[in-house]
């Protein structure tokens, strides 16, 4: 192999390498109890728009309050009880600040 192509492969290499290290960075990681509070995760992250890191406590404090209910009114809950605990939105008298 040429020498001007091992710098090309080793350059790639480590561009590969730095991006794949940003990507698991960003990422979070979750780590679930169970299947079934996996499952009630992903529903409800899905259901109220927010990561599985977001709904994760509401799911469990869900099933640890009730962890005989059916799976589809844990998620009503757990969706419901997130989005009270949303900090209020400030609402500005005038929402369209373009004239006319």
């Amino acid at each position: 192999m040429p020498e001007p192509w091992v710098a090309v492969m080793v350059t790639i290499a480590v561009g590969a390498a730095i991006a794949i290290r940003q990507v698991l960075l960003r990422r979070d990681f979750v780590v679930f109890e169970n299947e079934r509070e996996e499952s009630l995760t992903r529903r409800v992250a899905g259901e109220v728009g927010c990561t599985l890191a977001q709904a994760l406590p509401a799911v469990r404090r869900e099933v640890q309050l009730a962890p005989n209910q059916p799976d589809q009114t844990l998620v009503k809950r757990a969706a419901y009880h997130y989005r009270q605990n949303l900090p209020e939105r400030t609402c500005s008298p005038y929402p369209d600040r373009s004239p006319g």
